[in-house]
């Protein structure tokens, strides 16, 4: 899960209910690749990632959500920098 608001009610709730992490705005992208890896090893670990020559988290990283993700992070990063201005 990733938020802008972050509190440790939110969480600790978002865990419960199932969330593998959870990241906070401004998203750091070495944070993220880290997460990916934890979470496509621990995937591998358990026998739901298939082996492949190239890295797992790259494959997931040109997935369509992840470039809507990474589209949003742009323009939010844009908008900030203009408010600031």
């Amino acid at each position: 899960m990733m938020t802008g608001y972050p509190t440790i009610a939110s969480a600790v709730q978002a865990l419960k209910e199932g969330a593998y992490d959870y990241l906070s705005k401004p998203l750091i992208l070495d944070e993220l690749r880290h997460l990916m890896a934890r979470l496509m090893e621990r995937r591998f670990l358990r026998g739901e990632v298939t082996v492949s020559c190239e890295p797992a988290w790259a494959r997931s990283w040109r997935s369509a959500a992840w470039s809507a993700l990474r589209a949003s992070c742009r323009r939010s990063r844009r908008s900030s920098a203009r408010s600031r201005s």
